[in-house]
């Protein structure tokens, strides 16, 4: 989880980065990857952080999350 500080970060477009491939991360979440996991390999796509990450998780991945709590 390096944080790459060379590439440019444009003010609340996180969200919209995190939106794009919600549904491929909802498949990954349901197939039992791990968030961190997850975060790794989409990090050098997400102008935020891990912590962030998993917020958007909780807050849009809901159906994703009840199939695994299940």
């Amino acid at each position: 989880m390096k944080k790459d500080y060379s590439k440019v970060i444009y003010k609340r477009s996180g969200r919209s980065e995190f939106l794009s491939i919600r549904a491929e991360l909802e498949q990954k979440i349901a197939r039992g990857h791990t968030l961190a996991e997850i975060y790794d390999h989409h990090a050098s796509v997400f102008s935020f952080g891990y912590s962030q990450f998993t917020r958007y998780v909780s807050r849009y991945c809901q159906r994703a999350r009840r199939i695994v709590m299940c």
